[in-house]
């Protein structure tokens, strides 16, 4: 179950039909999350580049006679629903501040005493792909695609298919690499490399890796036991934070690459300049 208390999180990186246990001591933490009034920064599928979107205000209202539409909110207090014997479906709305034509919908579904996010348009898919297109200069098409599979299994609460995809790209575009890397060196010791556990493998090959990794070599360790021991929902409830995590290492990898590249840019035309001035 992932942190009700931060609407971002639920709203915007969360696949649908993910299931929160609820009763009438989270009714606090289900009315803030249903009619929050926080802000929320993601990417405007219409923009096309990030946004922070407001949300209408549907606080729940007093119906009042003689007052019109000036209605007093319903506060939590006095918000009389009982989740545990209850059905309540929810639309929440988020305005784009670049264009108030642009908006996010979600669907929150309460029943049996369970609360899901059972809709929303755009989709997990397309709010998230954007945040992965940046790197599309260092992963390969292959990986690329994988990563975008991963994000769209995830949308449909396909936990474990997705991990399986995110485990492929932390071993077989980031540490497999640096292995091969690593194998040129004299000092090498392949013998010794293969006996090693992959966490001690990931410390081995520190010189090759992006620090994150190895700062959270517990990485391979999730995406692995996803995999393996795993249920759907704790994948999918892991998936925001691995993917945090990946996208921390890949731009790490992104900037040593566009480092190296200018620095060989320089490096020719220096080199042209030497030729011209001698």
């Amino acid at each position: 179950m992932s942190d009700l208390k931060n609407p971002e999180d639920f709203y915007v990186r969360e696949g649908l039909y993910t299931v929160h246990e609820i009763d009438n001591s989270t009714k606090e933490i289900v009315y803030n999350l249903l009619f929050s009034l926080e802000t929320v920064d993601c990417y405007c599928a219409d923009c096309g580049s990030n946004s922070v979107f407001k949300p209408d205000d549907n606080r729940p209202k007093k119906s009042i006679p003689g007052l019109g539409s000036h209605w007093p909110i319903i506060s939590f207090e006095e918000w009389s629903i009982n989740l545990e014997n209850s059905t309540l479906l929810e639309t929440k709305k988020f305005i784009c501040s670049r264009n108030e034509n642009h908006a996010l919908i979600f669907h929150v579904l309460i029943k049996d005493k369970k609360l899901q996010k059972i809709g929303q348009y755009p989709s997990i898919r397309d709010l998230n792909i954007a945040e992965i297109n940046g790197f599309k200069s260092i992963l390969k098409d292959q990986f690329f695609k994988e990563y975008s599979t991963a994000i769209g299994l995830h949308s449909h609460g396909v936990g474990i298919g997705a991990f399986v995809y995110l485990r492929r790209i932390v071993e077989n575009f980031i540490i497999n690499p640096a292995h091969e890397e690593a194998k040129e060196s004299a000092q090498w010791s392949e013998d010794e490399f293969q006996k090693k556990r992959m966490k001690e493998r990931i410390d081995s090959l520190k010189d090759y890796l992006p620090d994150y990794l190895v700062t959270n070599k517990v990485l391979y360790s999730v995406v692995s036991k996803g995999i393996h021991e795993l249920s759907e929902d704790e994948c999918n409830e892991y998936f925001p934070l691995v993917t945090s995590i990946l996208n921390y290492i890949l731009t790490e990898l992104k900037e040593k690459k566009e480092t190296e590249r200018s620095k060989a840019e320089m490096a020719k035309r220096l080199s042209d300049l030497g030729g011209k001035i001698k």
